[in-house]
């Protein structure tokens, strides 16, 4: 046991939870954020073993994950606000070190996973995003790298697809709406690859779900009408700006990111080492999502932050893709690919830094 904990990917995980938590618990707990007042009310109503009513502003998101969390907090004694702050701080963290583990085990021979690390733990999207947005983004992130886990090892046991399935299921229960849109998306794909053994897929996703949505427990039906009424209302009620506007402004990496991996895609299809059917399949969920704003006054800018997430930490990957073809002028020849590399992703996360700084 002890031999396993002492593995790189053991203390990679750890370290990357360590310090990520630390970054994000100073951030919630110090500075406002959006919807505040709104969760904190959430975290002390669930505490008290009551349900969160129609009424309430958080009702239906359902933010299940950070409430469940936020209730053993203060049941150990912490007041309502730093236990909510070190729940969503938590589940960032989990998230985010999840994500960086996953690009290490994928290239291992890079320094891919620093720049995931480093674009995730940075991202000024946390500070445009509700607790239940900010959650979920990283969780759907991990959740996109073990999809292209599993593109690339698709002879894989059935564990692997329960993991999945329970990934998908922390989705639906923090964020529902957002979690509809990736379980439809991930199914797709998980059917062409494992078929019947998709099964294990939907079965975990669902069970985790309603285990964990206590509404699920006494009215089922009428809470499920509710929720997607919610939706609705999320989906069509206006959000000030044009959408595609708001999109850009919040990561130009992403777009950034979207423009090499298709100039990759189709002129260097010896150097671009993506499954090809990851790529497309995930450009694809891109578009599906994309065209969702093209419903008036939709303000589903929200649901493309996974996206936008992702996009960001695929960036490092195509750039490392085309540095062999970059000639070295002689006072630089020091600088070979693995150093390159590191060069890339300090500028990489030097940028999400300064783009962060920008909004503070």
């Amino acid at each position: 046991m002890f031999k396993a904990f002492w593995r790189p990917e053991a203390i990679l995980f750890v370290s990357v939870f360590c310090l990520t938590l630390a970054v994000q618990y100073a951030s919630w707990s110090y500075f406002d954020y959006t919807d505040q007042e709104v969760w904190e009310s959430a975290v002390s109503i669930f505490s008290e073993g009551k349900e969160i009513s129609l009424s309430d502003v958080s009702f239906g998101y359902p933010g299940m994950t950070i409430l469940w969390l936020g209730r053993f907090f203060v049941a150990e004694g912490m007041l309502v606000p730093k236990a909510t702050a070190l729940s969503i701080s938590i589940l960032i963290s989990f998230s985010v070190a999840l994500a960086t583990l996953l690009a290490y085990l994928l290239r291992k021979n890079s320094f891919w996973f620093a720049g995931v690390f480093g674009l995730l733990l940075f991202s000024r999207l946390y500070t445009f995003a509700t607790p239940p947005s900010a959650v979920v983004t990283p969780l759907i992130v991990s959740l996109f790298l073990y999809m292209l886990y599993l593109f690339e090892r698709p002879n894989i046991g059935k564990r692997s697809l329960i993991f999945l399935g329970v990934l998908l299921g922390l989705a639906l229960l923090t964020r529902l709406d957002i979690g509809l849109l990736v379980f439809c998306a991930v199914l797709v794909p998980a059917y062409v690859l494992f078929r019947e053994k998709t099964f294990y897929i939907f079965g975990f996703s669902c069970l985790v779900f309603v285990l964990g949505d206590t509404h699920l427990w006494h009215t089922p039906l009428t809470y499920i009408y509710e929720v997607f009424i919610k939706i609705q209302d999320h989906t069509l009620h206006t959000y000030g700006g044009h959408t595609y506007v708001n999109i850009f402004t919040s990561s130009p990496l992403a777009f950034i990111s979207l423009v090499f991996g298709l100039i990759l895609f189709f002129g260097y299809k010896k150097e671009f080492t993506l499954p090809r059917g990851y790529f497309v399949w995930f450009l694809v969920t891109t578009l599906g999502i994309a065209a969702l704003l093209l419903i008036p006054e939709s303000r589903v800018v929200w649901y493309f932050y996974p996206l936008l997430f992702t996009w960001e930490i695929l960036l490092p990957l195509f750039l490392f893709m085309l540095l062999p073809k970059i000639q070295v002028p002689k006072p630089f020849l020091f600088l070979n690919e693995k150093r390159l590399e590191a060069v890339t992703v300090s500028l990489l996360i030097g940028s999400q830094f300064v783009l962060l700084l920008s909004i503070l």
